[in-house]
């Protein structure tokens, strides 16, 4: 490729990013929604076989404990035999305890079965994995006009490597005690769990649009930040010498992750969601002056003295290490969030 082919290919590139950047990126928002209403539906449907299993035994406990109380209180009505006071009070706090159980299982039921109906065809069961395909859904997508526009060989070439995608729901944690990660060579989105199920998916799944994108418009560029602030000599799964030049350099081993560029729009919408979290504690404005306080102290404009809590590790690591990005993300956060 002579000069001037990739000096028209840098300018191209440049544009695209800025086009499909303006504003926050976004995984397809109907992908996010169907995956996460069966994802939520399949935990609803654990929880609810889980609950039932135990419902009996609880209800059992239960009518044991009352039958015991009764019978102590019928026996010794006055408490007047040694400890039969002391008995009384240990068998009424035994059934209040079962009882309370009862309820919190029986609550557990109804939440569980009225999740596992957020997606239909899934069972009522007990499971430790469970796995499902998913076709590529960009309806809405702000991206579609690029897509519309894409050569059609290589939206194809998307289409067939990674255009429908396996989602795998796991019991505990996945490696690295990961939430969730997503596997671009397999077209498979791994997912943990329990927490914020919504965000782990939409996370996730940016991924999932960088890939996708990236080979339909031909564009390695797509979803990570214009040029001349990236920091591509700092990614994940470093070898051992890499390594040691990134400690030699002041980087610790849980910073790379957020200086990789593949991770930086991904986690700058995840840190607006932590904003808006974080915000929404009761007196936080009051504790901060305003909106723009807390905003200063988040992103790192301000030092937070004891308020360590309200500063975000990503926007943290960025201004350490990558002042550009750290500008950038700043600048993206103020827009989506004052």
């Amino acid at each position: 490729m002579n000069r001037e082919v990739r000096i028209a290919q840098r300018i191209y590139e440049d544009t695209l990013t800025r086009r499909v950047l303006a504003g926050l990126p976004e995984p397809p928002p109907a992908m996010v929604d169907e995956i996460y209403r069966w994802a939520k539906a399949q935990e609803g449907a654990n929880d609810a076989a889980a609950a039932r299993n135990s419902l009996g035994v609880i209800r059992e406990n239960v009518e044991d404990w009352r039958r015991s109380l009764e019978r102590k209180q019928r026996e010794d009505p006055l408490g007047v035999v040694d400890s039969g006071e002391k008995a009384v009070e240990y068998l009424q706090r035994m059934l209040d305890f079962s009882q309370e159980a009862l309820e919190e299982t029986e609550e557990m039921l109804r939440r569980g079965l009225a999740d596992a109906k957020l997606f239909p065809g899934v069972k009522i069961r007990k499971w430790r994995r469970t796995k499902r395909k998913f076709k590529a859904n960009t309806t809405g997508w702000k991206y579609n006009k690029l897509l519309a526009n894409a050569d059609p060989t290589w939206l194809r070439m998307a289409d067939n490597l990674i255009g429908v995608i396996t989602v795998e729901l796991t019991q505990g944690s996945l490696q690295g005690s990961a939430k969730a990660y997503w596997k671009t060579t397999t077209a498979t989105l791994r997912i943990a769990t329990g927490g914020d199920l919504k965000s782990v998916i939409k996370h996730e799944l940016m991924h999932w649009a960088q890939a996708y994108m990236r080979l339909a418009l031909k564009q390695e560029s797509f979803g990570k930040p214009s040029r001349k602030i990236r920091t591509p000599e700092i990614k994940q799964g470093p070898t051992k010498e890499l390594k040691r030049e990134l400690k030699r350099r002041g980087i610790e081993p849980d910073e790379i992750h957020d200086l990789d560029d593949v991770e930086f729009y991904t986690e700058l919408v995840d840190a607006v969601d932590e904003f808006k979290r974080k915000l929404s504690v009761t007196k936080v404005l009051e504790f901060f002056g305003s909106k723009r306080g807390f905003f200063d102290v988040f992103v790192g404009i301000q030092d937070p003295g004891k308020r360590t809590r309200a500063v975000s590790k990503f926007f943290q690591t960025l201004k350490k290490h990558a002042k550009g990005k750290w500008k950038k993300a700043v600048k993206e956060l103020a827009k989506a969030v004052l």
